[in-house]
């Protein structure tokens, strides 16, 4: 009978390739991580080069940053910028008159938004409008700097008014120191049409602006159309700046 003798495996040598192996791949490990230094002159001087892994997941894009300022916000003239209607109350030509005797006083409005806190300062001018009857126009205090206010905060400005004496409006704008609006609808149109205009002009939607006026039943109508609307009563002032901010902002919430 024949007997095959068979070579036992050697145990402790397979371990020790086995441990070899796992030692190799660690080093590499560390390897593809570190940071090399690569000799660029005889001087010694060297550059840093970054070895990184490439990741083989998708990124997600991250989120664009949330603004809670309109990108446009309209005013209406009549009843917001001066407590009468040009149309009605007002004949142009206006002519400026120099005066001493009006004191030059200066009024403070504290700005509390969403985003920050601003005192906004504003001067009375030291000169008096009078339309062609010699009635001396006045406007509410503080206009000017209201707007200037939320231009300065990033809104565009647009004005609107439903009248048949779209040029007289436009010159007393100008002359009051109004005139910051990038869009101007001033015509016997419907308020309603001015603001779709707008929206059209300013390439934005109808959720992005916000509207003062002070017809009640126009104001209605836009809101309708989702624009942030908000009734003026005695002049524009900065309480309704904040509460505009505050309605859009609650409106947009994520």
């Amino acid at each position: 009978m024949l007997f095959f003798k068979t070579n036992k495996v050697n145990t402790s040598a397979t371990s020790n390739i086995v441990l070899f192996l796992i030692g190799l791949n660690f080093i590499v490990l560390i390897w593809s991580s570190c940071t090399f230094a690569v000799p660029l002159s005889e001087d010694g001087e060297s550059e840093k080069i970054e070895i990184k892994k490439k990741s083989s997941g998708k990124l997600k894009k991250p989120r664009g940053k949330f603004t809670k300022i309109p990108k446009v916000a309209v005013f209406q003239a009549d009843g917001v910028f001066w407590p009468y209607k040009v149309e009605r109350d007002v004949e142009g030509p206006f002519a400026v008159h120099r005066t001493d005797v009006l004191p030059k006083q200066m009024e403070e409005y504290e700005m509390k938004t969403p985003l920050n806190t601003k005192i906004i300062q504003t001067y009375q001018c030291e000169h008096e409008i009078v339309d062609n009857k010699g009635k001396s126009i006045k406007t509410y205090d503080g206009i000017k700097g209201i707007l200037e206010a939320v231009k300065k905060k990033g809104s565009k400005l647009a004005l609107i008014e439903t009248t048949t004496e779209g040029a007289t409006l436009l010159h007393l704008v100008t002359l009051c120191g109004f005139d910051l609006f990038k869009f101007k609808e001033v015509d016997d149109d419907p308020e309603i049409d001015h603001i779709r205009r707008i929206q059209t002009q300013a390439e934005v939607e109808f959720k992005d602006m916000t509207y003062f006026g002070a017809n009640e039943t126009s104001l209605k109508e836009i809101n309708k159309l989702g624009v942030t609307t908000v009734q003026i009563h005695g002049g524009l002032k900065m309480e309704h700046i904040m509460r505009g901010e505050q309605i859009y902002a609650k409106a947009h919430q994520i």
